[in-house]
C-alpha cells in the first residue's frame, strides 16, 4: 500500500480581503484538506477578524489548514461601511501584496527563488477569480498550476 502522507500535495488558497469571498474558499479548502496539505493566505486584518468571529480556528494546530496572514496594509475592520471605490482600492493593494508573495513562495515547478522557511513547496494555487489579474502572470512565468474559483454572486459574471 502506498504511503498516503507522501502523496499529499500542497495547495495554496489566495483570498480577497472580504468574508463573502473568503468563506467559500475556506469551505473548499476544508474539503480538500482530507487529501492535500492546505495553506490559506488572506489579509492579516481579515485573518484576525475571522479568528475573533469563530470563522476559522484561533489555533491552526488542530486544523488541517495552515493560515498565512498577508501584510497588505489594510487597517479597516470589515464591518465599517466603506465606499465601493475604497473596496476596489483595498483589493488592488491586497492584490499587489499577493503578487509579491507569489514571487517568493517555494514551488516544485519553475525557477528557484529564495525559500520561505515556514511554507513547504506549493504544487498548485486556488485563487478567487477576481484576484487572477494579479496572480496569473506570475504563476504562468513560474509554471505553477492555477485554479480560479468564482466565489462572488453569479450576477457578477454578467458584467
Amino acid at each position: 500500500m502506498a504511503n498516503v502522507s507522501s502523496d499529499r500535495r500542497h495547495l495554496l488558497f489566495l483570498c480577497k480581503p472580504e468574508f463573502g469571498h473568503m468563506i467559500p474558499l475556506l469551505s473548499l479548502a476544508q474539503r480538500l484538506s482530507v487529501y492535500h496539505d492546505i495553506t490559506l493566505a488572506v489579509s492579516q486584518i481579515r485573518l484576525t477578524e475571522a479568528r475573533a468571529r469563530g470563522i476559522i480556528p484561533s489555533c491552526s494546530l488542530d486544523s488541517k489548514i495552515a493560515f498565512y496572514g498577508v501584510e497588505d496594509g489594510l487597517t479597516e475592520p470589515s464591518e465599517h461601511d466603506v465606499p465601493f471605490l475604497q473596496v476596489v482600492a483595498q483589493s488592488l493593494q491586497s492584490g499587489k501584496m499577493l503578487s509579491e508573495l507569489l514571487g517568493i513562495i517555494p514551488t516544485k515547478q519553475g525557477p528557484e527563488t529564495e525559500r520561505t522557511p515556514t511554507m513547504k513547496p506549493v504544487d498548485a494555487i486556488f485563487c478567487d477569480i477576481l484576484m487572477t489579474v494579479f496572480v496569473a502572470p506570475i504563476l504562468k512565468a513560474r509554471a505553477v498550476p492555477l485554479f480560479m474559483v468564482e466565489s462572488a454572486g453569479a450576477e457578477l459574471m454578467l458584467l
